[in-house]
């Protein structure tokens, strides 16, 4: 599952997220009135797991993050920011999704 490149930051990330994941086909709650529904082949990392993966990489999220949303592709397994931006006109939440950028050192996610 690990290229040797990934760094034991990355792995203890990867383990945190593999531990808390929502595999898709499956709907997932972000924000009140905001359903997430993942189809086969993507998984859901909540935010405080999703952050340590995002900071492994060498990333800085930024406030309002959501969660990250990993592809089960075996190489490269991408990955999606999720941040909460506000609501709109009609008072309706907004997600913003950032990405897809691969997951250094990592070979199929839903592996173990």
């Amino acid at each position: 599952m690990y290229h040797q490149s990934a760094s034991l930051e990355m792995r203890a990330a990867i383990d945190a997220a593999q531990k808390s994941r929502i595999d898709g086909p499956s709907d997932v709650r972000l924000t009140d009135g905001t359903i997430l529904s993942l189809v086969e082949g993507l998984s859901f990392v909540p935010a405080v797991q999703g952050e340590a993966v995002m900071r492994a990489m060498g990333e800085r999220p930024g406030p309002g993050l959501l969660g990250v949303v990993v592809t089960d592709s075996p190489e490269p397994v991408l990955i999606a920011v999720l941040y909460a931006k506000g609501r709109n006109a009609r008072g309706a939440p907004v997600v913003e999704v950032v990405g897809w950028d691969p997951l250094p050192g990592i070979t199929g996610f839903r592996l173990r």
